[in-house]
């Protein structure tokens, strides 16, 4: 419960803000998640 009232607190600071999904920003979490899955398969041989 803390998180969630840390949160609000920033939101209402305007330190951070929501975002409209983008196609760019899906794709880099995308990508970003593909390369933490080679990694690991690298680590375990």
């Amino acid at each position: 419960m803390k998180e969630t009232r840390f949160l609000i607190k920033l939101l209402k600071e305007g330190r951070i803000e929501f975002v409209e999904p983008s196609e760019e920003i899906g794709e880099s979490y995308i990508n970003k998640s593909e390369s933490y899955l080679e990694s690991s398969r690298i680590l375990i041989k």
